[in-house]
């Protein structure tokens, strides 16, 4: 081979090398000599080895390259998460230390991107802090543009999922975020993440929104017989049922049980039925937090964690609220991300002649 070919030759391999990733690591207090870089085609579980790497004085490194970005783990035994983070075909650094998991920072163009989306989430939440009526409403429009945005600039890459998946809060609807998911380029619409959960979990919202009929649930009560949202709904007493989906562990579901018991006193006899839908997977937490609350409503639970919520009413965030009326079993409020300042006093009023 001529030396011109040689040389292009070695051009060709430089430049298919540099486009791959490089991913370098530092954890001080790591002692094993053997760290795993892994990815997933689902979670939490099926994690895929993709490399090892032989670790020295806490430091490590990775070759290799990836068709597209995706997310990627550190881990000790290639089960097991360490750490996560965008891997993508670029220069990537890690750092962090064992004793304090949070610790861990990724550094590449799009880590450091998705590190600069955070920070504008921050600083949107700072400007919210003290504001009410049509200046809250316009911060909050400004964040939905900001994420859609930032998602439809990145529809080739793995921020837009992650974004998407951690993020729901950030757009104005579920309709908004379908369409952004629609405008995702098709490695990225493949991926587990939108094609297994987010765009099957927004269909299943849209199809329970507001104006469609309600969907049945039955599960068991803490006295362990079934209870079904159908009982409630077809109970003449009732006009309407709101449905509490929460959680124990959910700090802002507890914290707003107390506005909601003040409601189901003031209208229970004008035709308000409460019935609360656990997303909890443990039978004890969820016990103990209705006795502690004191909840005076009907309370059931799959104990299956968000499968239940997931799959009757695409709920995506805690507390989540579902108003239905009991005239014809309409969906007549409902909020796409949960916080209990989204009870729909008003519509409750509306329906009971309040």
């Amino acid at each position: 081979m001529k030396p011109a070919a040689l040389l292009a030759l070695a051009g060709i391999l430089l430049a298919g090398c540099k486009s791959g990733y490089t991913l370098t690591g530092e954890i001080p207090d790591l002692e094993q000599s053997t760290v795993y870089l892994c990815t997933a085609e689902d979670y939490p579980a099926d994690l895929i080895v993709l490399d090892s790497a032989r670790v020295e004085q806490g430091r490590f490194m990775f070759e290799g390259r990836i068709p597209h970005s995706a997310l990627g783990y550190l881990s000790l035994d290639g089960r097991k998460t360490l750490a996560s983070f965008i891997l993508e075909n670029a220069p990537i650094r890690i750092e962090g230390r064992l004793a304090d998991r949070k610790s861990f920072v990724a550094a590449s163009p799009l880590n450091d991107s998705l590190a600069q989306f955070q920070r504008q989430l921050e600083r949107f939440a700072e400007r919210r802090k003290g504001t009410r009526g049509e200046e809250l409403d316009a911060i909050q429009e400004e964040l939905y543009d900001y994420t859609y945005r930032t998602v439809v600039n990145n529809a080739d890459n793995f921020l837009a999922v992650r974004i998407l998946s951690r993020y729901p809060t950030g757009f104005r609807s579920a309709r908004q975020m379908l369409d952004a998911i629609d405008r995702l380029s098709e490695p990225m619409q493949r991926h587990y993440m939108i094609r297994r959960y987010l765009r099957p979990q927004i269909e299943q919202y849209l199809r329970t929104d507001v104006g469609q009929p309600y969907r049945d649930i039955a599960a068991p009560t803490p006295a362990g017989d079934t209870l079904s949202l159908r009982q409630a709904v077809e109970d003449p007493a009732n006009k309407c049922v709101l449905v509490d989906f929460w959680a124990s562990w959910c700090g802002p579901c507890i914290s707003g049980m107390n506005r909601i018991k003040q409601l189901y006193e003031t209208y229970r006899a004008a035709g308000l039925e409460v019935i609360g839908v656990s997303l909890d997977s443990r039978r004890e937490a969820w016990l103990r937090a209705i006795e502690k609350e004191g909840l005076p409503w009907s309370n059931i639970s799959n104990l299956d964690g968000w499968q239940t919520g997931f799959d009757s009413y695409g709920i995506q965030s805690l507390p989540s609220f579902v108003l239905i009326r009991c005239s014809d079993g309409q969906i007549v409020a409902r909020k796409p991300w949960g916080r209990a300042s989204h009870i729909p006093v008003g519509e409750i009023e509306k329906l009971l002649g309040q």
